[in-house]
């Protein structure tokens, strides 16, 4: 198994308009790295930005008072509640659909997630102490984001249950949590989330392999870096993110390939971003690509060898080698 070469420095500017290289890392997903974004970089997100689509965001209060409250038991001893391996599949199955459509319809207050014999409580402040965005004066105007309203407790809850059922059973496939973190003044600052699979066993017009699969992404927006850390541009963050599911699939399964569900929410930036990187949209009408996402139709693109090999190599300044393993594996 080779080490993945993840991206170290990032192109930025500060305020002054001078150029120069940001150190950055990926470090695994904390509770204190989520309170941290939930607190300071999420807030920014709901206020500056806006879905692209023009039915409304359902609020936590408003979803309250229309819908009652569903109830979710995420079993996490699956080896002792569960008999077989299908029944198994499917309480995962049922749980991960489920927290999606609350993760995505932004009715954070609405789930209650039972792991084992108690309830998963959100965790706790750290009382970590991160600049606060100011609001009013760093508006840029109205653009669409997919991660409107976005609950990244959730998410990593999401993971976590996804990684124990493969766990259980001693397969391939558990995903992975990461942030991206400036260090400042000792403290991590962080301007990405990612979950993803490295090796997600799934079908692509009809051929069946493991392929890296970017589960959740969010970059930290403009608004909130300048006022954080006092830049006024970090370039390629989104990039980095994509590029680090592209390097865990070379590391865990030498696969050089890439698929990911751009959300409807992102509209078409979203989709013209994919597209610009070299990502090739996959026919609306396609076949599920898992049996684990029978509920999730359209929106899906790949990246294949040829155009993934070539937008590492374009990141391969930024690495700490200066050079991706793909540069060297030559995969295809």
């Amino acid at each position: 198994m080779r080490q993945a070469d993840h991206v170290a420095h990032l192109p930025a500017e500060n305020a002054k308009g001078e150029k120069f290289l940001l150190g950055v890392h990926f470090v695994d997903m904390t509770p204190e790295l989520i309170n941290t974004w939930m607190e300071k970089v999420q807030p920014v997100i709901n206020e500056h930005y806006s879905r692209s689509t023009t039915s409304p965001v359902i609020s936590e209060q408003a979803s309250t008072q229309r819908k009652p409250t569903p109830k979710l038991a995420v079993v996490a001893d699956v080896n002792e509640q569960c008999a077989s391996e299908k029944a198994v599949a499917k309480v995962v199955q049922d749980a991960v659909e489920q927290i999606e459509t609350v993760v995505n319809a932004g009715m954070l207050n609405q789930l209650e997630c039972a792991v084992g014999s108690g309830l998963v409580q959100a965790p706790a402040s750290s009382g970590s102490e991160v600049i606060a965005p100011r609001a009013a004066s760093l508006t840029v105007g109205v653009r669409s984001r997919a991660d409107i309203k976005w609950s990244w407790r959730f998410i990593y809850y999401l993971h976590l249950v996804y990684s124990k059922w493969r766990k259980s059973y001693h397969k391939k496939g558990e995903s992975k949590a990461v942030c991206m973190v400036v260090v400042k003044n000792g403290r991590y600052i962080p301007i990405g989330m990612l979950t993803l699979v490295p090796d997600f066993k799934c079908k692509i017009q009809e051929l069946t392999k493991e392929r890296a699969y970017t589960w959740y992404l969010s970059d930290a927006p403009r608004e909130f870096y300048s006022r954080a850390l006092g830049l006024s541009k970090i370039s390629l963050i989104a990039h980095a993110l994509v590029d680090y599911t592209v390097q865990a699939g070379i590391e865990v399964n030498q696969e050089a390939t890439l698929v990911l569900r751009a959300d409807a929410e992102g509209g078409e930036r979203l989709k013209k971003f994919y597209l610009r990187i070299g990502l090739a949209p996959l026919p609306d009408d396609h076949p599920a690509i898992s049996p684990g996402r029978l509920w999730s139709h359209g929106g899906y693109f790949k990246l294949m060898p040829d155009k993934s090999k070539e937008f590492c190599k374009a990141m391969d300044v930024y690495r700490a080698s200066r050079t991706s393993h793909l540069s060297s594996v030559g995969h295809a």
